[in-house]
């Protein structure tokens, strides 16, 4: 906060952060507003942010929407990126250079002050070994992936607005991590809870890590108006081995350290085959691994920023040793449960909106075969500050009319569904006086008919749904809908319109939500 103090000065900025949802960010948004400044937060979805008080939800590829938030802005911190190792050139431009290109202009019409723009070393990486590469190396005329290619021409937007006079710099960050990061080490520890790790090459390639508060430190002292316009990279400053942090974090979270070691080259094929059977089948998602993440893996990269001494004045104030001891420390955390004291008084009350009958066995491994009743709930959530919010929507009638033709028909007779329409869940809230028109929001755990057969009912509500869940259904019809439990028919004609998706939350939450 010191430094966000000396750089923008004591008095409050009024200052905004694209990208707000992301873990860069987020943190840069809390710091600021800790620092006193006035901090306009923006990004994607409202739901994928913990201070929905200071954010606005905008898409940065709209240029009236960017000249709108840039209005009035002292200085702005461009964080907004489309950062996927997946997807088309199309797909990433649309957000890391129309976005960038609607920002620039945004903060020429608006005169603001300063422009910190945050692009990514990956523009750097060749599948090769590379050490020490400096701030100025000539940048490649082929890309790893689209968004190593989509950031370079980023970059390149930026650099012509400061050569027509923008007062604007560049900090290309690397290797990010630290509490609340959700697309580094957590992507490891998933992998290796699912017994899906396996160590690429020899273990013994360097790579330059930088802990989340030192790129913090950094942005902020490039925001200063004094200093020189240009580009820089941020670090740590000192390069570890790469399988060595990540074992150290698989053993102190209690995560298998893989035993199995992969040659790069037989690595790299196999995600060439990967991709291939993506891309020819259309799939949903990412493939498992990317040629580009395999590369990331094994290969040595490192950096040496004389700009970032120079024009910043950078010096990184937490060690990476420190820096892992902390996102240890936050990874625990997050199975420890809130003391009770500091979590709202939140109402909740669960209803039955029917059942289907069938044996223990298909919902119990090694369960009897026993007739049951599995009920498809409900439930209310009433909240004193983001008011009512109902998590699914259950059986209701809808379920026989999308039932009624085929493919879906042996849906309706593979489950024996009894529900009735005073069961209906928008008709149970009426009589406890509650109209549809005041549920704020309907959280969607997944998109099985039991879960989603009266969210026709909600036409002024907002759903949230996880991206993989989504992901797993959408544009699925006839037989491909079937195999995953999915009638298309039951999400109203304002769905996706209305659809919010969370891949996850820069919060260290508790327990298992």
């Amino acid at each position: 906060m010191s430094a966000a103090l000396r750089s923008l000065g004591e008095n409050p900025r009024r200052i905004l952060v694209t990208g707000a949802t992301g873990f860069v960010g987020s943190r840069l948004a809390q710091i600021l507003r800790l620092a006193g400044h006035t901090v306009t937060a923006t990004g994607r979805s409202p739901y994928r942010t913990t201070d929905r008080d200071n954010f606005v939800s905008a898409d940065i590829s709209n240029f009236e929407a960017v000249k709108k938030l840039c209005n009035d802005k002292e200085f702005v911190f461009h964080c907004a990126a489309w950062t996927s190792p997946w997807g088309t050139l199309k797909e990433h431009r649309r957000i890391n250079v129309l976005g960038t290109k609607n920002i620039v202009e945004g903060c020429r019409s608006e005169k603001v002050a300063r422009l910190v723009h945050v692009s990514s070393t990956a523009i750097f990486f060749q599948f090769e070994d590379r050490l020490e590469i400096l701030d100025h190396e000539p940048i490649p005329s082929k890309f790893s992936s689209p968004y190593a290619q989509s950031k370079a021409e980023a970059e390149e937007v930026v650099n012509h607005a400061i050569r027509d006079g923008l007062n604007a710099y560049i900090v290309r960050a690397r290797a990010v991590f630290g509490p609340g990061d959700h697309a580094l080490l957590p992507r490891f520890l998933n992998a290796a809870r699912q017994g899906r790790l396996r160590q690429i090459g020899n273990g013994q390639n360097w790579n330059d890590l930088t802990y989340i508060d030192n790129l913090m430190l950094g942005l902020i002292l490039a925001a200063d108006p004094s200093r020189p316009t240009g580009v820089c990279t941020i670090t740590n400053g000192e390069p570890v081995k790469l399988w060595e942090v990540l074992h150290r974090v698989l053993s102190e979270t209690n995560h298998p350290i893989p035993s199995r070691q992969i040659p790069y080259s037989l690595a790299r094929r196999a995600a060439q085959m990967l991709e291939w059977k993506h891309r020819l089948f259309r799939q949903k998602g990412e493939p498992a691994i990317t040629q580009y993440g395999v590369g990331l893996l094994a290969k040595n990269q490192t950096f040496l920023s004389s700009a970032a001494v120079n024009d910043l004045d950078y010096k990184p104030i937490i060690t990476v040793t420190a820096g892992v001891e902390r996102t240890i420390d936050a990874l625990k955390s997050r199975n420890e449960a809130l003391p009770l004291d500091s979590a709202p008084a939140v109402n909740v009350r669960f209803f039955s909106t029917g059942y289907l009958e069938a044996n223990r066995s298909l919902a119990e491994k090694n369960g009897v075969r026993q007739k049951t009743r599995f009920h498809a709930l409900v439930a209310l959530i009433d909240h004193p500050k983001h008011g009512l919010t109902l998590f699914d929507t259950g059986y209701s009638g809808d379920f026989f009319d999308a039932t009624r033709r085929f493919p879906y028909r042996p849906y309706r007779w593979a489950t024996h569904v009894i529900t009735k329409p005073q069961w209906r869940i928008d008709k149970q809230l009426q009589s406890h006086g509650i109209e549809p028109s005041e549920i704020k929001r309907i959280l969607i755990s997944h998109f099985h008919a039991d879960h989603i057969a009266a969210l026709s009912s909600f036409t002024s509500s907002d759903f949230v749904s996880l991206a993989n869940a989504w992901r797993n259904v959408e544009g699925r019809t006839g037989f491909s809908a079937i195999r995953r439990g999915f009638l298309p028919d039951l999400l109203p004609k304002h769905f996706s319109k209305s659809l919010h998706l969370i891949e996850h939350l820069h919060h260290p939450g508790f327990g298992d939500f």
